[in-house]
């Protein structure tokens, strides 16, 4: 998977079956809070993750879909001809909104479970 934004700033993160969706959304998440549009990329076996990344962060608020786009690409090693997907995505006005209080229940769960492992040792 490429996350590409329209500046000169670019991410790049070749696509791993070995990585899961998390792992995407969170560098999309980053990558989001310098930049105004994303561009997700992925060819292949990796256009499940492309499209559930993007996905999942329009049903969490925090970027719009823009456009997307399909196409095919030739793959030299293969001989054959390769689907493509692009997806631009936006950051919504409520991006840091939305950022800021997952930071606050990230930050609960942790005194929760630190809390609740003092409580075990204790008891």
């Amino acid at each position: 998977m490429d996350c590409v934004s329209p500046t000169e700033s670019t991410y790049s993160s070749p696509a791993d079956p070995t990585k899961g969706v998390s792992f995407y959304i969170a560098h999309s998440k980053q990558f989001l809070k310098t930049q105004q549009v994303v561009e997700l990329t992925g060819s292949g076996t990796s256009i499940n993750t492309i499209v559930c990344v993007a996905s999942m962060l329009s049903d969490q608020g925090l970027v719009t879909i823009e456009k997307i786009h399909t196409s095919l690409e030739y793959d030299s090693e293969e001989d054959t001809l390769k689907a493509k997907i692009e997806i631009w995505l936006e950051k919504t006005d409520a991006f840091f909104d939305k950022m800021a209080l997952e930071e606050l229940e990230k930050e609960e769960e942790r005194k929760e479970k630190k809390k609740s492992r003092r409580s075990k040792r204790n008891g």
